[in-house]
């Protein structure tokens, strides 16, 4: 009799599943992907259970609750599938469960969560109630980091300037839970700065609509990673192996002057609006013709690939849709609000955070309707 209920619940799990996916493949034929808010963590309120002021890192356990990261405050909260708040933990400081620049969240399988402080170069481990565990040394900076079953996926980056170019030398590596390192899984190097002096200061600039690589992993592990340059995705085992190559035609938007202008602008603001200073940037910051074409990646639950392009329809993105095999499914229009670089797809549910820089940061959770 037990027998027969699992494989009856068996045959129940997959039918939900295969529906939902069905659902989800059905809205990316329509060519948009339709959202309801279900809730908002943050933003304006003067509840400090939900206040919010630099989310930067967000993740989601086993169970659907929901840890959201403020770097600001340096502080983890906890929220239940339905918003509600549980508890909250970690603190600023140099002791056991304290962290001076806490930017990214990591959740194991287990239910752990890690928290990367990238100033003193340690990840803090804690169980999934807040109790503190460890601390792990790791020295390096991480860019982007994905937990998995089989490990967790790490990327860091080194710049080498020759001249008056510096390239970024991207490697995405595989660790254990340990964080003791297990393989390079890929690399790659990007042009990605101009160098320069204005008088006696050095000067800095990040090159505007770099071409660029993109990655994230699948639920079987597999990483994916697209490349702007030629529209090329490769996507890799866990074993580092080159499973599959497959590539796309599109045409690139042109960049306009008023996009030219804003950046010219915001370096300005940021690096002084002095004479010379306004003479290097404008003689030295170098725009191409086209923009990249993509600048955001998602894998959804069902391991389709999600790319974001640079075109827009009003106050709607452009994205780009891949099955995991590789075939192009659709492109289709997502309100520009709906995603962010660390957006998460779960059981028909897209969480997002928001803000941190001139307004109280925010968390949102949207419901995928037909």
């Amino acid at each position: 009799m037990k027998h027969i209920l699992f494989i009856l619940f068996f045959i129940y799990s997959n039918y939900i599943s295969y529906s939902q996916n069905n659902l989800l493949l059905n809205e990316y034929k329509k060519g948009r992907l339709k959202t309801e808010l279900i809730f908002s963590i943050g933003g304006d309120t003067n509840d400090p259970d939900e206040m919010l002021i630099w989310p930067n890192s967000i993740g989601l356990d086993q169970k659907g609750n929901l840890f959201i990261l403020d770097s600001k405050e340096s502080i983890i909260k906890k929220y239940n599938k339905y918003g509600k708040f549980i508890r909250k933990f970690g603190r600023k400081g140099r002791g056991p469960g304290e962290f001076l620049s806490s930017n990214k969240l990591g959740i194991a399988p287990n239910g752990d969560i890690y928290i990367y402080d990238s100033m003193s170069f340690h990840f803090c481990v804690f169980n999934n109630y807040g109790k503190f565990i460890k601390n792990i040394n790791f020295n390096d900076i991480i860019w982007k980091m994905r937990f998995s079953k089989n490990g967790i996926y790490i990327e860091t980056q080194r710049i080498i300037r020759k001249g008056k170019i510096g390239t970024n030398y991207v490697k995405v590596i595989m660790y254990n839970y340990a964080l003791e390192k297990k393989r390079t899984i890929f690399k790659y190097k990007l042009k990605s700065w101009i160098y320069g002096k204005v008088g006696k200061s050095k000067m800095a600039l990040h090159l505007p609509f770099r071409e660029n690589v993109y990655w994230d992993i699948t639920s079987t592990s597999d990483l994916i990673v697209a490349y702007t340059d030629g529209y090329k995705i490769e996507v890799y085992s866990p074993k580092g192996e080159l499973k599959r190559t497959f590539s796309h035609t599109a045409e690139k938007r042109k960049i306009s002057e008023r996009e030219k202008v804003k950046i010219i602008n915001d370096y300005l603001n940021d690096q002084g609006n002095s004479t010379a200073v306004r003479n290097f940037i404008r003689s030295n910051l170098q725009f191409p013709v086209y923009a990249p074409y993509f600048k955001m990646i998602h894998i959804d639950e069902y391991d389709n690939v999600l790319l974001t392009t640079y075109h827009k329809i009003k106050n709607n993105y452009l994205v780009d849709i891949f099955s995991k095999e590789g075939k192009f499914i659709n492109q289709i229009r997502i309100s520009k609000d709906i995603l962010t670089e660390n957006s998460i797809f779960n059981d028909g549910n897209i969480y997002s955070n928001y803000g941190g820089n001139d307004t109280f940061g925010e968390v949102r959770k949207y419901k995928i309707i037909n």
